[in-house]
């Protein structure tokens, strides 16, 4: 203890008085806002440069705030100066998409519409690009996807019903002879039909109870993927729990904060709000490393030195915060103060790269070149590749910063209960609950599937299944006199098609013309459902994974180009032009639509 509180009043009073380094970034931004509102072109540029100047100094690749508000003001600025702004706010952050939305407008406006698209198209591509973006942008598709999914398999899952409704009836209707006579097993077996309604559930029950019913007459392959339905829709309304419990929640700090480090990106408010959990978090080592990383990274060198004093004093072990400290002194040219840091850093740990070639860089600024030497043989030997890799990618003599980031993060979070994470805002909370499962929609589904399993189970082995005749789709089952040797055709299609000899022309002609009154009114059916449904068709001639994989394509593009872009897209993006978007969408959506009218509308069953 009495080491410790030696050490932090020798860091307190050795670096109390930190030297100046210049304006730092937020007084030269001052003068670029100075410049725009005098409508100085030369001004402007040269206020950007001195801007430019001063992130490569403090490391910082992404000027995105600083980019977002010269290209915002270049948006609705006409002429030179408009288009200057617009250019230099690409040079500020070229990979902030709201940049490159300004520029495809005014090339579009200017008749250089090869140019417009292109910078429109890499708007988009930064957009995917930036993670933070991308995370609002892919959480915010969520419930309009599953919408889509869940609206198309409903209508897939009424049609199929359909499909069997007629062999289910006949069945209810066998077993209620069986129990009954006359008229009252038909009342039997429309009350087996509509069951859900006498117990006072609502629609969605009855077709998903029909829909469980029908499992008993499916092939192998029709009841796989009635089971992948089943499950489907089961999981709509758990899905959709689950993006509310973490879609609509901000951003996490944790995330911010290392797209801030990792990317080398401005994020002004999110250094203040990490800065604001300085009470909860005060004897926190990595805590305070990162902020003091954050600081730095924006131009806050003072906040930032005492920052890294604090995870010295809290980590007596970790050579981190004095080389953090040595590069403060050292870029505001106080060699002795940043020698005297990289040695400390070398005390606590002798293994430590970083702090051999950054005091060598402190020496050979000292004119103490055979110790610089020394150190840099040192470093190399230590860092072997991955000290060299570092160096090239840093600008010539300067020192290299040690890593901040997931790592110390997820120290951080070890330490403290998900629920305070949470609280702090640097989780998500996201978590699943079982309880979702039970929700009405999901709970119709679930009973009713496991429903139709079981009786598929029961029926198949004590009990008969009805079918339908291929021909004239007649319904029978194996306690009907229509029944016949083959399974394919009922005993009229069996006298007529394979007997003929023995059946009357005018029979045959009548039932000729029965099929052929059948064919038709399937065909019709067929055609109309597949225009009001996209890929209804299909799934009514037994083609499901077509027709739902194409109506879920439309319902997705419908949901998307009069929803999702033009409500939740524009607030993403303001500046991005969504008619391009919504244009693409409806040719989907309309050529989704008419192939599988068109793919629906020929002959066949």
């Amino acid at each position: 203890m009495r080491n410790r509180l030696l050490f932090f009043l020798i860091v307190t009073v050795t670096w109390a008085l930190p030297i100046s380094a210049g304006p730092v970034l937020g007084e030269r931004w001052f003068e670029v806002q100075k410049s725009l509102n005098a409508k100085d072109i030369q001004s402007l540029r040269s206020n950007v440069a001195e801007v430019e100047k001063r992130a490569r100094q403090l490391g910082v690749r992404h000027l995105t705030p600083y980019a977002r508000a010269l290209a915002t003001w270049a948006a609705h600025e006409p002429g030179e100066i408009g288009d200057v702004a617009a250019r230099l706010a690409r040079r500020l952050d070229p990979e902030e998409p709201s940049v490159w939305f300004v520029l495809a407008g005014k090339a579009w406006s200017g008749g250089k519409y090869g140019k417009a698209v292109v910078s429109y198209c890499r708007g988009w591509v930064a957009a995917a690009a930036n993670r933070l973006v991308r995370r609002d942008v892919l959480g915010s598709l969520v419930p309009f996807l599953l919408m889509a999914l869940g609206g198309m398999l409903f209508v897939g899952v009424v049609l199929i019903a359909a499909q069997f409704l007629p062999r289910i009836y006949h069945d209810a209707h066998e077993l209620g002879l069986m129990l009954f006579k006359g008229p009252d097993a038909t009342v039997f077996a429309i009350v087996i039909l509509i069951l859900p309604v006498f117990a006072g559930l609502g629609p969605v029950w009855l077709v998903a109870y029909v829909f469980g019913l029908s499992f008993a007459y499916l092939y192998a392959r029709q009841r796989i993927a009635s089971a992948v339905v089943w499950l489907l829709l089961i999981s709509i309304v758990p899905c959709l729990n689950l993006w509310e419990h973490s879609g609509l929640r901000d951003t996490p700090l944790s995330v911010r904060v290392l797209a801030s480090l990792k990317d080398k990106r401005l994020d002004p408010s999110m250094v203040q709000e990490f800065a604001g959990l300085g009470p909860k978090l005060k004897n926190q080592p990595e805590y305070h490393l990162l902020l003091g990383a954050l600081l730095r990274l924006h131009d806050d060198a003072p906040s930032a030195r005492i920052q890294f004093q604090k995870a010295a004093v809290e980590a007596p072990g970790d050579p981190r915060p004095l080389i953090f400290l040595g590069n403060l002194s050292f870029n505001n040219g106080n060699l002795p103060e940043a020698i005297q840091s990289y040695s400390l850093a070398i005390k606590r740990n002798p293994a430590e790269p970083l702090a051999y070639y950054d005091l060598s860089l402190a020496l050979d600024q000292s004119y103490r070149f055979q110790e610089a030497d020394r150190m840099r043989k040192k470093a190399r030997q230590l860092g072997g590749e991955r000290l060299t890799r570092m160096i090239d990618a840093s600008p010539a003599a300067m020192p290299l910063d040690p890593p901040a980031g997931p790592r110390d993060l997820r120290r951080l979070s070890k330490k403290i209960p998900p629920a305070e994470l949470v609280g702090l805002g640097m989780a998500s909370g996201m978590t699943w609950s079982w309880k979702w499962l039970f929700h009405s929609f999901s709970l119709v589904f679930l009973a009713t599937g496991l429903l139709g399993v079981v009786l598929a189970v029961l029926r198949r082995r004590w009990m008969w299944t009805a079918r339908s005749c291929t021909r004239c789709g007649k319904v029978f089952c194996a306690r009907c006199h229509d029944a016949a040797q083959s399974g394919a055709y009922c005993s009229q299609c069996v006298s007529v098609f394979l007997k003929r000899g023995q059946v009357a022309i005018e029979q045959q002609a009548a039932k000729l013309d029965q099929i052929r009154k059948r064919q038709q009114r399937i065909t019709w059916t067929r055609r109309i459902v597949s225009l009001c449904a996209p890929g209804g068709g299909a799934v009514l001639q037994g083609r499901w994974a077509q027709g739902l994989s194409w109506g879920f394509v439309a319902a997705a593009a419908g949901f998307l180009a009069f929803g999702w872009l033009p409500h939740v897209l524009t607030e993403i993006e303001p500046l991005g032009n969504i008619f391009p978007l919504q244009v693409v969408a409806v040719v989907v959506l309309g050529a989704s639509w008419l192939y599988t009218i068109s793919s629906s509308w020929g002959g066949g069953t």
